[in-house]
C-alpha cells in the first residue's frame, strides 16, 4: 500500500510540474546602446514568469559573423532547462502576460524539439528563400537538439555562408531535413511570436514580441528607449490608483490602453471622468525637454504637442517623435477644430480628436 501511495505521489507530482523554462540572449559592444534596454524588459518578463536569464557578453567565434554564438549560448545553457527560449538583442517581450508555454504551445507538441515562426519577407529573406525567423526560437532540451546544433554548426552546405548569419542556415537544415529536422521543427505562422510593428487595437490582436529588425543602432535605441519608458510608467503618480480604475464599474472599458500626451491644464478636468473608463491610464511624453509645466509656454503653445507636429511625426523644432508607437488609443489635445487641416468633415475632426493608433 504504501509503495503504491508513493508512485501515485511521484506521478502526481511529474503531471503537475511546470517546466523549467530559461531565455537567452546574447551582446557584444557595438549594440549596447539599445541591447541593455531590451535585456532589462526580458529580464522583467522572466522574473514574472519564474523563468531563467542569460546573457551572453562576448563573441565565441570570431571566424563567423556574431550571429553564430547564438549556437555557443544555446548549448552553454540548454542543459539546465527543459525549454530554452532564444530572443535577439533587437527583440523584446511587449505583451509580458502570456507564458513562453503557452505562445508556442508545447503541450500540443509532444515530439517538437525546435519552435520557431516563418519569416517576415524582407528583402534578404526573400533573396535566401529563408523560412524560419532566428530571432525568437524555442528549443526542448533533448538528446536530439544537441546533436542537431552540433551538426548544424558544421553543416557542410552551410560552411559557403559564414558570414551570413546562421538563420540561413536554419533553412538550409530544414531543406536538407538534417537528422530528421522537418518532423521535430514546428514553424508557427507570423506575427504569432513577433513582429517589427506594434499592432493597434483595430487589428485586434496582441503582439507577444516587438522584435525591431533591420533598422539602424540609433533608430532602434531610440525606439526601445522609449519602449522602456512605456514599461515603468507604473511608477508615475497617475497610476497608483490602477486596481482603484479596474473595479470601477460604472460605463465600460473602452480599450486597454490610453495615452495622453500633456495636455494643456484647460483640458484636465474633462479627462478626469475618463481615467476610470480605461483598464490602464498612461501619461507620456514625445521629450524629456516637456517635462516642464507646461504653462510656462502660454502664448506659444497651448499643449506639448500640436496636430501639425503629431501628423508630421516632428516637433516644430524639428526634433522626431514615434508617431502610432505603443498605444491602443492616442488622445491628442488641440485648443480649437479650426486648427486641424482645412477641408476636413467634423466627423473626421472628432476622430483625430481621440486617434486611434
Amino acid at each position: 500500500m504504501r509503495l503504491l501511495l508513493a508512485i501515485a505521489c511521484v506521478l502526481h507530482a511529474l503531471g503537475s510540474s511546470k517546466p523549467r523554462i530559461g531565455i537567452v540572449t546574447m551582446h557584444s559592444q557595438e549594440i549596447m546602446s539599445y541591447a541593455n534596454m531590451t535585456a532589462a524588459g526580458n529580464l522583467e518578463y522572466a522574473e514574472r514568469h519564474g523563468y531563467g536569464f542569460h546573457i551572453l557578453d562576448h563573441v565565441i567565434d570570431r571566424a563567423r559573423v556574431p550571429h553564430w554564438t547564438k549556437i555557443h549560448a544555446i548549448q552553454i545553457h540548454l542543459a539546465d532547462y527543459d525549454f530554452l527560449f532564444w530572443i535577439d538583442a533587437d527583440a523584446m517581450v511587449y505583451d509580458q502576460t502570456q507564458k513562453l508555454e503557452d505562445v508556442f504551445d508545447i503541450d500540443s507538441y509532444p515530439d517538437a524539439h525546435i519552435w520557431a515562426q516563418d519569416i517576415w519577407p524582407d528583402f534578404p529573406a526573400l533573396q535566401r528563400e529563408e523560412l524560419m525567423d532566428g530571432a525568437t526560437i524555442l528549443f526542448r532540451n533533448s538528446l536530439w537538439t544537441r546533436q542537431f546544433l552540433i551538426e548544424m554548426y558544421h553543416f557542410p552546405p552551410c560552411q559557403d555562408y559564414l558570414n551570413w548569419t546562421e538563420q540561413y542556415c536554419l533553412t538550409v537544415a530544414f531543406k536538407h531535413d538534417l537528422l530528421g529536422m522537418k518532423s521535430r521543427t514546428v514553424i508557427l505562422q507570423t506575427p504569432r511570436v513577433n513582429h517589427h510593428r506594434i499592432p493597434s487595437v483595430r487589428e485586434g490582436r496582441n503582439l507577444f514580441v516587438f522584435h525591431y529588425a533591420g533598422r539602424s543602432t540609433t533608430a532602434r535605441a531610440r525606439h526601445f528607449r522609449l519602449l522602456r519608458e512605456r514599461f515603468q510608467v507604473r511608477k508615475n503618480i497617475h497610476l497608483l490608483h490602477v486596481e482603484l480604475h479596474k473595479s470601477f464599474t460604472t460605463g465600460h472599458q473602452s480599450t486597454k490602453r490610453v495615452i495622453e500626451i500633456t495636455f494643456a491644464n484647460a483640458w484636465s478636468p474633462a479627462l478626469k471622468p475618463a481615467n476610470y473608463q480605461f483598464d490602464l491610464y498612461e501619461y507620456f511624453k514625445p521629450s524629456s525637454r516637456f517635462f516642464a509645466v507646461i504653462g510656462e509656454k502660454f502664448g506659444t503653445r497651448m499643449a506639448a504637442m500640436d496636430i501639425v507636429e503629431y501628423q508630421m511625426g516632428r516637433t516644430r523644432d524639428g526634433e522626431e517623435f514615434v508617431k502610432s508607437f505603443f498605444c491602443d488609443l492616442l488622445v491628442v489635445g488641440v485648443e480649437s477644430w479650426r486648427h486641424l487641416p482645412q477641408g476636413r468633415a467634423q466627423s473626421s475632426a472628432q476622430r483625430d480628436h481621440g486617434r486611434l493608433c
